[in-house]
């Protein structure tokens, strides 16, 4: 993008966010509902869970009189195109896509631009099983520890989780 002065910027321009998962058409995430920047930080606006086109749509809009130079020569701004968008009441710190499931896990938190964020400790935590196409919530498990970031993968039929506590779990789908 430019200098550092607009290094949040372009997560407005394309599909953005904490963690994300990704097919041949679409990608799916959980990140903020818009990035903002206000003096020493981002401005607070509720985390979103999204499905969006991986392909942006360009918008026929003049950046030849922007004030940041690289902006102005070589920024072609664009637009998102979003399947689904929504609020969801846990941070994601895990996600993974396999076959027509999106899993998500983390640990529960409340909504809002005032909800406060959990730490990572061995509080519980949830795991989500959510249709990929409408961004439904088709099945919700309590877990008894948080994983952690990253810590999920779908193989043989099974979804493998890493906690907080140091466990492996082991969900079986047959």
């Amino acid at each position: 993008f430019g200098r550092a002065a607009g290094w949040w910027v372009v997560a407005n321009y394309v599909p953005s966010g904490r963690i994300m998962v990704f097919d041949d058409s679409s990608i799916y995430g959980y990140g903020r509902e818009e990035v903002r920047y206000k003096g020493r930080g981002l401005k607070d606006t509720p985390y979103r869970f999204f499905g969006a086109d991986r392909n942006v749509i360009p918008l026929d809009k003049n950046m030849k009189n922007h004030r940041n130079v690289a902006l102005a020569q070589r920024f072609q701004p664009t637009k998102v195109k979003y399947h689904w968008s929504r609020e969801v009441p846990i941070v994601m710190r895990a996600m993974v896509l396999a076959g027509n499931t999106l899993f998500a896990a983390g640990p529960p938190m409340g909504t809002g631009k005032d909800a406060e964020e959990p730490l990572f400790d061995s509080r519980p935590g949830v795991l989500v099983a959510v249709n990929p196409e409408k961004g439904d919530t088709v099945a919700r498990y309590d877990m008894d520890a948080q994983p952690v970031f990253d810590g999920m993968v779908a193989a043989g039929g099974c979804l493998y989780i890493c906690t907080t506590d140091g466990r492996v779990l082991c969900m079986n789908g047959r």
